[in-house]
């Protein structure tokens, strides 16, 4: 669902007109209008050229504000693909937390955080500093949780990657069932691991003692890797120091199965364990203060996207039709796929006859900028 917020001239003494026809251009499109109580006297705009001026800073901000949403639409779904921004809240003065569409259809002013005493120019820079704050809290919480999910994903690429050159280590430290006692050093033996597909293990058990005289009988293992490899198995075996090139070259030309060279080492092996778990356990706390961040980012932005939105049709209308007693605002819940049916039916209804073609959106008129007989503001996200 997406929201209009209109603002349309008012004839003095015809309100109830003017909330008719607008009752009736909406029609079966959406929901019945809102009416917001803004209490429009109490703003300070300044004449003319100074809400123009600053209809642009506005513009701009709106933009920076929307910009600031698909951040945290973006953060918040790359955690979890579920999540989705229209199932947040929104921290409203008068009712606490609540949805959206609550929020919206019940908009009060928030005078507390955007004091509708300041002059306009002022009360744009309070919500520039508001969105700059959250910006700014946001990028680092993203950044951190970027570097977080980095150093897991080089982490998990070195365990990846052919067995010929995987890092042996970083795959027995995921596998505590691999012990010390499975591997043979001394002066004269040393253990090798054959990289045998499951397709050739008969093969391997009944040739790889014939390799070289110099292998150790009956010394071959399957290793207990709880890791997936595939369809693969690691065997440690045994040989004399001095044949391990031979053995190699002949595991190769008789066997056409690799065999690597490894030595055992507690300490490394330790040492890896402890890197990623600290990896793992960073990422998931950056993950969750990221998690944490687009909720309360997202609770206290789109109260500041509404009141942008708001104060864009308030001074459009202000420039428009020249002081608070000659228009309203109010806002309307639109169905899916009928927004330009409420255009064509609002245009109908506030444009003069003669001039119904001069509006309509940007698309329909081939211009910059939609433009319409009224004062609008469109809420679409998320």
């Amino acid at each position: 669902m997406v929201y209009f917020i209109v603002g349309p001239k008012v004839v003095k003494g015809q309100e109830n007109t003017t909330k008719a026809k607008l009752t009736n251009g909406v029609g079966s499109n959406g929901q019945a209008p809102k009416m917001l109580d803004l209490e429009l006297e109490r703003f300070k705009l300044g004449n003319l050229d100074n809400m123009m001026l600053n209809y642009e800073v506005i513009q701009k901000l709106e933009h920076q504000v929307e910009v600031i949403l698909k951040k945290i639409d973006k953060a918040y779904t790359d955690i979890n693909p579920k999540n989705t921004l229209s199932k947040l809240k929104v921290e409203s003065r008068e009712h606490g937390a609540e949805d959206i569409d609550r929020y919206l259809t019940r908009f009060t002013w928030d005078d507390s955080k955007y004091p509708r005493n300041q002059a306009l120019s002022e009360l744009l820079k309070i919500m520039q500093q508001k969105s700059s704050t959250v910006d700014n809290s946001l990028r680092h919480k993203i950044q951190a949780y970027n570097e977080s999910r980095q150093a897991a994903a080089n982490s998990q690429k070195k365990e990846g990657g052919s067995m010929l050159n995987r890092d042996l280590n970083d795959l027995f430290a995921e596998n505590n069932a691999v012990r010390k006692e499975h591997f043979v050093y001394t002066d004269y033996l040393t253990t090798l691991i054959a990289i045998v597909p499951d397709s050739e293990m008969k093969n391997w058990e009944a040739g790889y003692e014939k390799l070289n005289d110099y292998i150790l009988p009956r010394s071959s293992m399957i290793l207990p890797i709880k890791t997936d490899l595939g369809r693969f198995k690691l065997c440690r075996f045994m040989c004399f120091k001095t044949c391990v090139e031979d053995v190699k070259q002949a595991a190769k030309n008789d066997l056409k199965l690799f065999v690597r060279e490894y030595e055992y080492n507690i300490e490394v092996i330790l040492e890896r364990e402890s890197k990623k778990s600290k990896i793992g356990n960073q990422t998931a706390a950056d993950e969750e203060a990221l998690s944490s961040t687009c909720v309360e980012s997202f609770k206290e932005i789109y109260a500041t996207y509404a009141h942008v939105k708001v104060l864009k049709v308030v001074v459009d209308a202000h420039m428009r039709y020249g002081s608070a007693e000659d228009y309203f605002v109010s806002i309307i819940s639109v169905y899916k796929g009928k927004d330009k049916n409420i255009h064509k039916m609002l245009i109908s209804a506030f444009a003069e006859p003669n001039k119904r073609n001069m509006y309509g959106t940007k698309e329909e008129l081939n211009d910059a900028e939609d433009f319409f007989p009224y004062a609008f503001a469109l809420v679409s996200i998320p």
